[in-house]
């Protein structure tokens, strides 16, 4: 009788190769569906010259690259923990909402120092996201509940929570014309953008900062050390005294802080207001992040790449949409979805075939 198995390769297939290969293969797919999507409209070479447009123009996506490379530093301290954090989008979210009920409710922010104050609010952003993750990480770490469908689900309660919020009438924060979003933030506790490099000295500073933070807890602190053996061995961290639930609870909740200020730092130096309903109107970068940390193979050496090369992706529906024009090509926004859900599928089954093989056994 002949059985096909799957097992385990002897030797793996070297790490490296899968992230490469996905973003080759994944490019290749989404040509194909876009060109028969299209009707033929949308060539090729439309496709490799909208990706190649962010690749070799810095500036087009230095927001988004800066923006994702926080995120993708957030999600590799929880994964590397083997704490997947799939909330990034609420966590997001929340941060942003938290900000913009603290500027409008409490006037004091305002009158500080700006320097002051744009560390406040960056601050408040961290503390909500750890305060929102910890809630899943909590249910996580003692009740076992496991963390990706949790956290899924907690996006969406993220969304409905400021959609409400924010169209309550007569609040402080609403449009004051009516408009389905939250009032600017002042001008003084936006980032001024510098011309040359289309992002600002504040959101750099956010990049390096939390970078050499995940750097420092994972490399130099002992619940850096803990964080760690969690992803791969929770039992002998048991058996060295650790309490396994706490470290789970705080890798989820640290990482939910980070993306919190990755969400203060859009808020205040890309989009200074809300709109709603979040749910139709977000930019997903909460989604995006898990991409550009899957393809980084969770090296944190390895996240201002793929961000780099996955910002370059997310621009790309853009650039395609100025070529061809939404109508008579019917492109639409969701095109961006076509690139990163292509290479995200692309890696997933690469990841499980460069570690599992198909025999035949008679």
């Amino acid at each position: 009788m002949v059985s096909i198995v799957v097992v385990r390769r002897v030797k793996p297939i070297p790490y490296f190769i899968v992230p490469i290969s996905a973003l080759a293969a994944g490019i290749a797919v989404s040509i194909v569906i876009l060109f028969f999507l299209t009707g033929g409209m949308v060539t090729p070479m439309d496709v490799l010259y909208s990706i190649w447009a962010g690749l070799s123009q810095p500036y087009v996506i230095a927001y988004i690259f800066i923006i994702l490379t926080v995120i993708g530093f957030a999600l590799v301290l929880s994964f590397k923990g083997g704490i997947y954090n799939i909330g990034g989008e609420g966590q997001f979210w929340i941060a942003t909402w938290v900000v913009v009920w603290l500027v409008f409710t409490q006037p004091f922010i305002e009158s500080l120092n700006q320097d002051i104050s744009k560390l406040l609010l960056l601050l408040a952003g961290f503390i909500s996201g750890f305060a929102w993750a910890l809630v899943a990480g909590a249910i996580r770490g003692y009740i076992g509940v496991d963390e990706v469908p949790l956290t899924l689900m907690m996006n969406y309660i993220a969304y409905y929570l400021i959609d409400w919020f924010v169209m309550i009438p007569g609040k402080p924060w609403r449009d004051i014309y009516g408009y389905a979003k939250t009032r600017s933030l002042p001008s003084s506790l936006q980032y001024p953008i510098i011309p040359a490099l289309n992002v600002s000295i504040e959101l750099i500073a956010i990049l390096l900062g939390v970078g050499l933070i995940v750097w420092f807890i994972l490399d130099y602190t002992k619940l850096g050390l803990a964080i760690k053996i969690h992803g791969s061995n929770p039992r002998l961290l048991r058996s060295a005294g650790y309490n396994v639930p706490l470290i789970a609870m705080l890798t989820l909740a640290i990482s939910g802080g980070f993306i919190g200020i990755a969400g203060v730092g859009y808020l205040c130096g890309v989009t200074p207001s809300i709109r709603v309903p979040v749910e139709t109107s977000t930019s997903g970068f909460g989604y995006i992040g898990i991409l550009v940390t899957w393809l980084s193979m969770l090296e944190l050496y390895a996240v201002p790449i793929a961000a780099y090369v996955v910002s370059s992706l997310y621009n790309a529906g853009t650039t395609l949409m100025a070529m061809k024009g939404m109508q008579q090509a019917g492109i639409t926004a969701g095109v961006t979805n076509v690139f990163i859900g292509s290479v995200l599928l692309m890696y997933a089954l690469l990841i499980t075939m460069s570690e599992y093989e198909i025999k035949i056994v008679a």
